[in-house]
């Protein structure tokens, strides 16, 4: 049996509710294995547990930008083993910040936490706020693809325009 990898020691370090653990092994494969889009989102969601508001979304922009495909696919937590209660203090502390910030960045995080979350349609009204602020479209056209996916195909505009 092989030994764990980096990312199966932040994972579980993340379901143990650890994440400056996580977030150290998840740099350390990045210093590795170098940048991908989808560890970098894992250690936005490891920052984001370590309430770094700021560092997570910066971290999850960049992961986006790398691979803006990640926003049609949520974070699993479930294989993660984050708790549905984890995940949910993560949402709220992560929107007190992007009220206060209102950056794309911010919004980003919380619009990929609320889709980890499974609430696909809000996370493209957060999407939306954050394209509003900035944020690449391409990574905004993904969000709203999961969410016509996700609604059976209904088309969707921006769901925060008055």
């Amino acid at each position: 049996m092989a030994p764990p990898t980096l990312l199966d020691l932040a994972q579980a370090a993340m379901a143990q509710r650890q994440p400056k653990v996580a977030v150290e092994a998840l740099r350390r494969e990045i210093r590795e294995q170098g940048e991908r889009g989808e560890t970098l989102r894992l250690l936005g969601l490891a920052l984001a547990m370590d309430r770094r508001w700021l560092d997570a979304a910066a971290v999850m922009r960049q992961a986006h930008r790398l691979d803006p495909a990640l926003a049609g696919t949520p974070v699993d937590a479930t294989a993660i083993g984050l708790e549905d209660r984890v995940l949910r203090e993560a949402v709220k502390g992560a929107v007190l910040a992007a009220n206060r910030g209102k950056s794309a960045s911010e919004w980003l995080l919380v619009a990929t936490l609320m889709q980890a979350e499974g609430r696909v349609a809000l996370a493209w009204a957060m999407a939306s706020r954050a394209a509003k602020a900035g944020l690449e479209p391409e990574i905004a056209a993904g969000f709203a693809k999961a969410a016509r996916d996700d609604s059976g195909g209904v088309e969707l505009g921006f769901p925060d325009r008055k």
